[in-house]
């Protein structure tokens, strides 16, 4: 008995771990599936991490093309484009005239002062910084209006929008002999001999300085 109990005891632990073991073709099938799940999972996880990404680019695209566009490629407001092309030709306007005049022998305060006399006349030069500063509302006034005129212009000629430069530079041009053909008669400012280099200035650069910022801003405007 004890020798056939040692003889039969590998034999039935063998069978009993045979009993316990899966067969080749379950595990077989096992390790598949296995792979398989792990493959699912792996392609559900990418499909939704894609669509999480395209619905976050979709809902941010418009935020991003909005704050990314150049403030010069939208188009501007009817008062906002009188105000710029008013203020940007008034500026340049009367740095040209401060410059040109004193090569005549007047400082930035007597040009102002020459200004203010188209209203209060010769007594201007009299009044300090008050009439200079008249003077300076004066001259961005009228460069305020030369601007809406040709801003409100534009609305109808669309060649003036179209071609900014040419009309632009003849617009100005125009702005020049209207204040000294027409409101100049009618103001209260000592008439001066005539210069030709004063003319000259005076039209290149109404031409350069006034008309065309005005036409450009024009151009920016909505239809």
């Amino acid at each position: 008995m004890p020798s056939s109990i040692s003889a039969d005891a590998p034999s039935t632990l063998e069978g009993s771990r045979a009993s316990h073991t899966d067969p080749p073709n379950a595990q077989v099938y096992m390790r598949e599936a296995g792979h398989f799940a792990l493959a699912d999972e792996g392609h559900l996880t990418t499909n939704l991490t894609s669509e999480i990404l395209v619905s976050q680019n979709r809902k941010g695209s418009p935020q991003m093309n909005a704050s990314n566009t150049p403030i010069s490629a939208r188009n501007l407001t009817v008062p906002t484009a009188i105000l710029w092309g008013g203020l940007i030709a008034g500026v340049l306007d009367a740095t040209d005239g401060v410059i040109a005049y004193g090569f005549q022998g007047l400082n930035p305060i007597q040009v102002l002062q020459y200004i203010a006399s188209g209203v209060l006349g010769p007594g201007s030069f009299k009044g300090g910084l008050v009439t200079a500063a008249l003077g300076t509302v004066l001259h961005f006034f009228i460069a305020f209006v030369a601007a809406a005129a040709y801003v409100m212009a534009s609305r109808r000629i669309t060649a003036l929008k179209s071609q900014p430069i040419p009309f632009g530079l003849l617009y100005g041009v125009a702005v020049y002999f209207f204040m000294n053909s027409f409101v100049l008669n009618f103001s209260a400012v000592t008439p001066s001999p005539f210069s030709l280099a004063m003319f000259l200035n005076g039209v290149i650069g109404h031409a350069l300085f006034v008309g065309l910022p005005i036409a450009w801003y024009a151009k920016k405007t909505a239809n």
